[in-house]
């Protein structure tokens, strides 16, 4: 199970977002503004591999449907990198087998579009806490 990175008392959490569909980096990025620090938001799974050293995030919100690559595997790469931050996937996909691929990608949390604006914030604080995050839509079998 991924560990996500201490967070210091009176701080708050540092989210890297990252999601190749401008207008939904958008819209989260200013969502997560409220609760959480962006420390950065980026398109695609090379900018992930770049800026995570850069921004230093506790939490990396993580689309699995990027333009170049899958969240997936950016994550994997990210990891064998060095990289130790909690991942909450997104994504437009509702199927559990995916849910189970993010798991085993080292995500801890994975939160369905349609669901990120009640379900995003609560999946990001669980997986905080090292606690597994799948949005209600989801039926796992």
């Amino acid at each position: 199970m991924a560990s996500a990175a201490p967070v210091e008392r009176g701080s708050k959490t540092r989210v890297l977002l990252v999601d190749d569909h401008a207008p939904t980096r958008d819209h989260v990025a200013h969502m997560l503004e409220r609760h959480f620090t962006v420390v950065g938001s980026v398109p695609d799974a090379d900018s992930l591999i770049t800026q995570w050293r850069v921004a230093e995030p506790d939490v990396v919100v993580l689309d699995i449907s990027l333009s170049n690559d899958t969240g997936f595997a950016a994550m994997t790469r990210a990891r064998l990198q060095g990289c130790k931050a909690a991942v909450v996937f997104l994504s437009v996909h509702e199927a559990p087998e995916l849910v189970r691929a993010a798991w085993m990608a080292g995500g801890l949390g994975y939160v369905t579009k349609r669901d990120l604006n009640s379900e995003l914030v609560p999946a990001i604080k669980a997986a905080l806490r090292g606690e597994w995050y799948v949005s209600s839509s989801i039926q796992m079998h």
